[in-house]
Parts: structure tokens; sequence; C-alpha cells
């Protein structure tokens, strides 16, 4: 089966890659790269490369890189991600000895020129980021290993099974799997990894996002006690309801104001429309930086500004929880750490471990449709109590998880090599 893939996979990438650039979700000045080239050299001394897909798992992956820093400052650290997103988020939040690359689509020969070119000596791997040919490279070549934060859908769980000597020898490659629940384990070691540990979910520990000070100085001037909420993350179809839910509101909060933080910013044009057919007097931030005080409904379609308008809302709604396109959920740790009342609908399969915890702790409130999400948000502002409650759980439950990323730390040092843990004697 294996080898039916590496066929397919170098006969079809080129053209994938293609069909992707045409629809602006590559970037196109560094396509290379997802070929496996690169305009960079290799830096000197240890290497360790780690990888996450999209904005959640890098964002993770930055909080375990400083920790490898603080211990080796010498450490050089090439993170590699799939979107352009995630591209952006890694450049505004730059650490030392940091590289970013985008990771080569799975084709054999793409694969291995990526690997001669940067000869990592440790890689991690976040989350459910399996690639046959690039795993199997990983392994044949015997550089030490991890994949942390690991889970596994029923979808794929059920996909893999089919292939149970493929996978398990694949997933062999990694010399330690750290898993995000105790299903997830299971899941693992019936799949044929004898090494697998639950140690929870490392989104738990990320930074709180940053912010512009001075923007956020500006802004606070700007729109000093008005009720404020922010729809972050979104995708098709919740932008129009969150101006559903700001004109509804209006008649009970005149002076309510709406943030709507959309996850792919190049749908602006999609959104203007959307919202332009509810007769909304909508900004976008690319156009107005500073937006004049009577502002109803804020569209910020630039990018790393979340932690930004995170801090200005009392509420948070986490997007592709109610869109149209199956939904999935985004993490809403992001929110719950900078004290916002944390909402979320019925589609958050994605994230399901993290929401449904959050709900037994009474962190988060799930709406099931968007007449439920309105009457919690306008409950929360109309009753002070309520919303300092919900505001207070959601940062309680935060900041009870910390022992996870040193769970993680501790199983991941025992397989780095002692070139990356260890800082170089000064001469």
């Amino acid at each position: 089966m294996y080898r039916l893939y590496r066929i397919a996979t170098r006969l079809s990438a080129k053209t994938i890659l293609n069909k992707r650039l045409a629809k602006d979700k590559e970037d196109a000045k560094r396509i290379g790269e997802r070929m496996g080239q690169s305009k960079l050299k290799r830096p000197e001394g240890a290497l360790l490369w780690v990888h996450g897909a999209s904005v959640g798992e890098v964002t993770s992956l930055l909080t375990l890189v400083q920790r490898l820093q603080a211990q080796n400052k010498d450490l050089s650290v090439l993170i590699t991600s799939g979107t352009k997103t995630s591209a952006d988020i890694i450049k505004n939040r730059a650490l030392p000895n940091l590289i970013h690359q985008y990771i080569p689509m799975d084709h054999p020969s793409w694969v291995t020129r990526f690997l001669d070119h940067w000869r990592p000596d440790a890689v991690i791997f976040a989350e459910s980021e399996i690639w046959p040919n690039l795993i199997s490279e990983i392994g044949a070549r015997k550089i030490p290993s991890a994949l942390i934060n690991a889970r596994m859908s029923d979808k794929s769980y059920k996909g893999w099974k089919r292939f149970g000597k493929t996978i398990a020898k694949l997933l062999r490659s990694f010399d330690v799997v750290l898993t995000q629940s105790i299903e997830d384990k299971r899941r693992y070691v019936e799949l044929g990894h004898s090494h697998v540990k639950e140690c929870g979910n490392i989104k738990y520990n990320s930074d709180r996002l940053p912010v512009d000070k001075e923007d956020l100085l500006s802004l606070e001037k700007r729109f000093k006690e008005r009720p404020a909420w922010v729809y972050a993350s979104t995708h098709a179809g919740e932008e129009i309801i969150a101006c559903e839910i700001h004109n509804r509101m209006k008649t009970f909060l005149p002076n309510i104001l709406t943030f709507i933080v959309p996850r792919h910013p190049e749908r602006r044009t999609e959104i203007a429309q959307s919202c332009d057919n509810e007769q909304n007097a909508i900004l976008f931030r690319s156009a107005m930086h500073t937006p004049p005080d009577n502002t109803e409904i804020y569209v910020i379609d630039t990018l790393g500004e979340l932690g930004l308008f995170y801090r200005l809302a009392d509420i948070a709604v986490i997007g592709r929880t109610l869109s149209t396109d199956g939904g999935g959920g985004h993490n809403p740790l992001e929110a719950a750490q900078l004290n916002c009342a944390t909402l979320y609908g019925p589609l958050y399969q994605n994230q399901k471990e993290i929401f449904n915890d959050m709900q037994t702790h009474d962190a988060a409130i799930l709406c099931r449709d968007k007449d439920a999400l309105y009457d919690e948000v306008l409950k929360l502002f109309l009753e002070p109590d309520y919303m300092d409650s919900m505001q207070a759980k959601a940062l309680a439950y935060t900041e009870s998880k910390t022992a996870i990323l040193d769970n993680a730390y501790s199983e991941i040092i025992k397989i780095l090599p002692e070139s990356i843990t260890t800082q170089k004697a000064a001469l």
C-alpha cells in the first residue's frame, strides 16, 4: 500500500500544488519551499526541527521552543508550517535563532531534498501531522523524533486501521508519542506504537497572545465603557450571525460594539457582501486602522491581532463552531487566558477534548444555535455578576493546567540528543 502511495504522490504533488497556488492558498514568493527547496543556509551547530500544521499548533510549539532555548541559548530551531497565516504569526512572534520554512509537500524527492539540506538533529511534530513519505524518511535516517499533542479523530482512526502494518511502521519512526487524551493514547497503542503517554493538551500552556500596547491604549480610550464582544476566527456563515446578533442587541444596548476577526482575511469581499445584506455599517481594519468613536461593527481583516481584540472584548465567541463549512472549532483557551467569557457553537469536533472539559468545569458556554448564542451574549451584558463569574471561571480554568507543559517537556527531553539540550561551554 505504501508503495502505491509513493507513486501517487510523485504523480500528483505538482498538480495539487498548482491548484492551491491558483486558489491563493500558497505563498507564491516562497513556493519553492513546498518542493523542499530553500534560499536559506542551514545554521552551524545543533538544529531542532519542529512542525505544526497551522496557527494553533505553531503557537503551542513556540512555548515549547522557548523552554528549550532557555536551557540552550545556542540552539537553532527550524519551524515549519503549512499555511500563510501561520507564517505571519511566526514572523510577528520571532524568537532568537528561529527560522521558518513551509513544510514540503509529501513528494518523495521533495522530502529528501528538504532533509538533505536541513539535516535536523531532532524532530518534534505536533498533533495529527502524519505524512507517510516524510515520516518514513525521518525513521530511515534514525533522527530522534517525537509526536506531541497527538490526537486521532474517529475518521482518521478508522481509516488507518485498514492499513495496520503501514501505520504501525510509520508510527515507530517516532521515539515517543504524547497524546492529548486517554482515548487518543488507546488509539495510537492499538495502531502499533509501544511508547505512548497521555500528557494533556499543551495548548493550555501557550503564552498569552501578544499585543501592540500603543494600539491597545488607543482603542481602549476610544471605546471606553462600551460593551464589546468579539466573534473570533470566523468562517463562512458566521460573520452574518455576528451582524444579526449585533442588530438584535441594539434594542437593549444601543452602544454595543462588535468585533469580527475572520480566520482568513482574504475573505473580506465575501464578508462585506454578507454583512451588507444585513444593512450594517461595517468598517474594515485594513482600510481604517483608527476607527471613529461611533463604530458599530469592526472587521479585523489583518493578521496577528487577535490578542488585541480579546483584551478589548468582554465576551469571545469561538469561530468555526456555527459555520456552514462543517465546523470543527478553534482554540478557546486564548480567549479564556485573556479574561473573556467564552462561548461556542455545537460544531467543535476538532477541539472536543478542550471544549468538553471547559464545559464540565463551567468555564465556557455551549450555544446550540444562533438564537441561543444571542440569548447568552445578551444575558452576559445585562447581568454583570454573571459576566464576572464566567470571565473568572474561564481564566481560572486555564491557570489550573500549568503542569501539562512540564509533563510533556520531561518526556521530550529523554529522547533529544545532548547537542539539543546542552548549551556549549564558553570558549
